[in-house]
């Protein structure tokens, strides 16, 4: 698996310690236009590092991921999830991790001794990549270069899953996990303090009685119309981070209008390669 190092500079860009401003829709939609990359587009970069990997006598399947300003955040389960399934991970198609051998490792990962690219983008940093290895180039087929795969494939979610720790530290955030809290104690005679605390709890123990707890805590959660209030929390925070990238907004528009273009081409003719020029890691962006 290919590790990507993140490390934070340029403190002006602190995502760490957004503040809260009123959620514009039209806002909302444009971030993730922007900042995260289509379904489509990562349908067929992932299909072209399987053919790529393949031609070089391996086998590599990339994970799955939900692209969606929610899902970024998403570690738990809402209401629905509960109703349906409890505590247990809800069905889904998506390959949570990769799959691959030996040699299709080696082809997706390359070798930095044949040259590397990276890329830094506000306070993230990519990490070095091979420019010779099917990731890489799988970045370059799609989004025109390795630089901008990065910052829109890898750096640009990262960013929007840094709200998550904005939210769970916002004062009416913890007040609607105060009022579930009051409400579970009063059917269950707990003390939770975090949503993540009743799962926590539930999961040690029978069958019968963590079926009572995620029934409790979904009546709890319906009943504090928590679903709702949560999603307007993490809104504004969204509306923050969209204030401090919308000045990329150009670059952003230019990167995702070229991978479409390049969907269609891969649909009408696919590659299974895409060979990147040799480069040491260099910034593709300015964070002024």
């Amino acid at each position: 698996m290919l590790l990507l190092g993140v490390t934070a500079c340029a403190p002006a860009e602190n995502f760490d310690n957004l503040e809260p401003e009123k959620a514009s829709s039209k806002h909302l939609d444009q971030l993730q236009s922007w900042a995260l990359p289509s379904t489509e587009a990562e349908d067929a970069r992932r299909a072209f590092v399987s053919r790529c990997v393949s031609a070089r006598g391996g086998k590599y399947s990339e994970a799955q991921k939900d692209y969606s300003l929610q899902t970024s955040l998403r570690n738990g389960v809402d209401t629905d999830q509960l109703k349906e399934h409890g505590y247990l991970p809800a069905p889904t198609k998506e390959k949570k991790t990769p799959t691959y051998d030996a040699r299709g490792l080696k082809a997706y990962t390359g070798n930095p001794a044949h040259g590397t690219k990276s890329v830094h983008f506000m306070e993230l940093e990519s990490g070095e990549i091979a420019v010779d290895g099917c990731f890489a180039e799988s970045l370059q087929y799609i989004y025109g270069s390795v630089e901008d795969g990065l910052k829109v494939a890898v750096l640009a979610p990262q960013i929007l899953q840094s709200v998550g720790e904005n939210v769970r530290e916002d004062p009416a955030y913890k007040e609607v996990e105060n009022s579930w809290g009051t409400c579970m104690k009063d059917h269950l005679d707990t003390d939770f303090t975090t949503f993540e605390s009743a799962s926590d709890y539930a999961l040690t123990l029978p069958q019968s009685q963590r079926v009572k707890v995620a029934q409790t805590d979904a009546e709890c959660r319906e009943s504090n119309n928590v679903d709702s209030r949560v999603h307007d929390i993490e809104n504004t925070y969204f509306e923050a981070v969209y204030q401090r990238v919308k000045r990329f907004a150009d670059d952003f528009e230019k990167i995702q209008q070229r991978s479409q273009e390049n969907v269609v081409k891969d649909r009408e003719n696919p590659q299974k390669s895409s060979p990147v020029e040799q480069a040491q890691p260099t910034d593709a962006t300015s964070t002024s």
